[in-house]
């Protein structure tokens, strides 16, 4: 009778410390999971006992990645605690266990041989020497479970310790990083001027005189046959009332050119001739030049020929046996009697409307005719195609000069000066 009470009394020890290492065992597991950010765990707040998460594969990644060099002795831990309690287990083989329970089922052991009808068939030799082999396993037990959380401990504070203070490679790559950048800030201080060759443009010598005496202007050519005999450059403004005016008192005159040439030809040249070839930044000045100096977005009254490479021309005067050209391209038509004229001109409103309709559209790729479909305005506008001259401008301020040519023909040349042009393409 006295072994039977005494091994009843081993037996509630045993549960209770067993049930009180399982718990401890899996507060361990469970905080190890969740610093090592285990998806399931991240998922799912409560995790049962029962779900052994341990033996998924993608968890002992994130495992190994989270513990480095000690996860082998992680491992070894586990083993040890394992072994124990297979130890367990074979210690309380003797006892008697219900049919269709396993071996080791220590619940079913525990409920079978609580009973206090229940004969026990156990000798009091054999129960001594369990007694003595149950308790150190359940020692070995807790000295591997207590290995587990100083080992958690220990790794949580070692991550946390990486993250507030930086290694000594990281330091020194931190005092490499300001050392560039106190040199680039330095350097950004400074400035430097690249000089480039430009296009060589004859200046013409003015003098400062008052503001000239501005007069409407009512006939354009009588206006031009003056300033052709007197040798003089015919300054026009386009007033804000859509009228002409004439600028006196600032007569320029008129440039000796011996030839002209087309910007068709000029082109040409500058492939062939080595020597004659133009520099990135004097093909932009010319497109530049040419640009500004569009008399007008559309065929008009006084103008009728398209506007291309081939109808745009380039004064052009010899120095020293080198021919220099003089950036002032222009156009230049030569009417006739037997052509009818228009009996009405266009409206100040519709020839705005195709400026502003051109302008947009080469701004923002719109289609120029869908944006003019209201209005329906004659013309047409440049061509982009193959030898043809497109731009693109925004703002403008128009400058016009008439002259005769020699043969007594009156030519009109026609200047659209911008405020602001845009590189075209030829």
């Amino acid at each position: 009778m006295a072994t039977m009470f005494k091994f009843r009394g081993v037996l509630d020890d045993l549960i209770h410390q067993l049930q009180s290492q399982r718990v401890f065992f899996y507060i361990d597991i469970l905080q190890l999971l969740r610093e090592a950010r285990v998806a399931d765990m991240i998922s799912e707040v409560d995790q049962t006992e029962e779900v052994c998460i341990l033996r998924d594969a993608r968890t002992r990644c994130e495992i190994h990645e989270y513990l480095g060099h000690l996860y082998l002795p992680f491992l070894q831990i586990l083993e040890r605690y394992e072994m124990c309690l297979k130890r367990i287990a074979a210690s309380l083989g003797h006892l008697i266990r219900p049919e269709n329970a396993a071996k080791d089922d220590l619940a079913a052991i525990i409920q079978a041989n609580s009973d206090p009808n229940m004969t026990l068939s156990v000798k009091g030799l054999e129960l001594t020497i369990k007694h003595k082999h149950l308790l150190a396993v359940l020692d070995d037990l807790r000295t591997e479970r207590l290995s587990l959380k100083i080992a958690i401990k220990g790794i949580k504070e070692q991550k946390l310790f990486e993250t507030q203070d930086p290694s000594r490679a990281s330091l020194t790559l931190s005092h490499m990083f300001a050392d560039v950048h106190t040199r680039a800030t330095g350097v950004n201080t400074r400035k430097v001027r690249i000089q480039l060759p430009t296009i060589t443009v004859s200046k013409i010598a003015t003098q400062k005189l008052p503001l000239p005496f501005q007069r409407d202007v009512m006939d354009i050519c009588d206006s031009a046959r003056q300033a052709q005999s007197e040798g003089q450059i015919l300054a026009l403004r386009l007033a804000a009332n859509t009228s002409f005016e004439l600028l006196d008192g600032g007569a320029k005159a008129q440039r000796i050119i011996t030839t002209a040439i087309t910007l068709a030809d000029f082109l040409q040249d500058t492939v062939q001739d080595e020597d004659a070839r133009m520099t990135p930044k004097q093909q932009a000045l010319l497109a530049l030049d040419v640009a500004s100096s569009v008399l007008q977005l559309q065929q008009t009254l006084w103008c009728s020929i398209p506007w291309n490479s081939a109808a745009i021309k380039f004064f052009v005067q010899k120095e020293r046996d080198c021919s220099s050209v003089v950036c002032t391209p222009y156009v230049e038509q030569t009417p006739h009697a037997s052509v009818a004229q228009p009996r009405r001109k266009l409206s100040v409103k519709k020839t705005l409307l195709e400026l502003a309709i051109f302008v947009t559209r080469d701004l923002a790729s719109y289609s120029a005719r869908n944006m003019g479909a209201k209005e329906r305005l004659g013309g047409r506008f440049i061509s982009r195609g193959a030898g043809d001259c497109g731009n693109k401008v925004a703002g403008y301020n128009i400058r016009k000069a008439a002259a005769t040519s020699p043969g007594g023909h009156r030519a009109v040349h026609g200047f659209l000066q911008w405020k602001a042009p845009l590189v075209g393409r030829y």
